[in-house]
């Protein structure tokens, strides 16, 4: 199944979807050609974060162009989420295909993207996979390993802030406070590191404003369009409907998830992740970006996440470690 994923996953063309992918790009080649993280002209890259450009860099060295080499890297990056969930989720063998399926299918669009949230996701789940394994045996080498996956995560989004908040809370939570700390700082290193190293050669680590830009209804009613196509086919339907029966949907899962609670409680981690993601993506529009569009890519996240949370919930003998 695994070779099934891996060959889907690297036929399926990786489209180019605007701005970021551009940078992405730009900043790939011009690391290959030795002139740091730059646009073609020689102006420094400072809005987007450049883990994603270093992963695509590394093909691209080898000669492969910029769409292939994000095609690779979205097939591997697929079969490791498939992985990784085979893992995480323990049922029989037909419903644990089919509940893998259902976490995966809204955020299937972020693998065919030229974009650093395919890549990002596998760092992510075993992060939080990681972090809730050190809880339950106290191995450092997990900790290790939830350090350097968040920081990976966090050097390719900014919003990834939220994923090294959640282990760090969760640490917090299950009274392991050193831990907490020693995971908060060494994920924090690499995108540190870069921002003081833009800092001193640039000028700014970003070219980001500060400022508050309030939001509208429109920005919810967009949301959840965007959530339900991301499971369903939305052309052509009301906004407002959609918006409407999908708010319903939503409130109904976290109910169910909140009835369900002692079926996940061990793996609580991954709901409370979602939770603080969105939180911050909230003040992220609010203060930091006011382009910042709640779309099925922003959001896929937190789908991933409230989906696993759905899964587990249903008491499917869920494994923690």
């Amino acid at each position: 199944m695994l070779l099934i994923a891996l060959a889907w996953g690297v036929s399926v063309r990786a489209h180019v979807t605007g701005g970021d992918s551009v940078a992405y790009i730009h900043g790939a080649e011009s690391l290959v050609a030795g002139r740091g993280f730059a646009r073609p002209d020689g102006e420094a890259i400072t809005h987007w974060p450049p883990g994603y450009s270093f992963f695509l860099s590394v093909p691209v060295s080898l000669g492969i162009g910029t769409i292939d080499a994000a095609m690779i890297l979205n097939g591997f990056a697929f079969v490791a989420m498939i992985a990784l969930l085979w893992r995480i989720i323990d049922a029989p063998l037909p419903a644990r295909i089919a509940l893998i399926g259902f976490c995966l299918w809204p955020i299937k669009g972020a693998f065919m993207w030229v974009l650093s949230e395919g890549v990002c996701f596998p760092f992510m789940l075993a992060a939080l996979f990681a972090t809730n394994n050190y809880v339950k045996r106290q191995d450092k080498q997990q900790l290790a390993i939830a350090a350097v996956c968040l920081g990976v995560c966090f050097l390719m989004r900014h919003v990834a802030g939220a994923f090294i908040a959640a282990a760090c809370l969760y640490l917090l939570l299950h009274r392991h406070l050193l831990a907490a700390i020693v995971l908060g700082f060494l994920s924090s290193i690499p995108a540190v590191a870069w921002a003081v190293y833009q800092r001193l050669t640039v000028g700014v680590f970003t070219d980001r404003v500060t400022a508050f830009a309030p939001m509208t209804g429109a920005d919810a009613e967009y949301f959840l369009w965007q959530t339900a196509g991301a499971y369903v086919p939305t052309w052509g339907m009301s906004h407002v409907a959609v918006a409407i029966v999908t708010a319903c949907l939503l409130i109904a899962a976290m109910v169910f998830v909140t009835l369900r609670w002692r079926a996940w409680m061990p793996i609580a981690i991954y709901p409370m992740t979602a939770c603080l993601y969105m939180a911050l993506l909230v003040v992220a529009r609010l203060w930091y970006d006011p382009l910042i569009l709640f779309d099925m890519r922003t959001t896929s996240p937190a789908l991933f996440l409230l989906g696993l949370s759905i899964v587990n919930s249903v008491a499917l003998r869920p494994r923690s470690t």
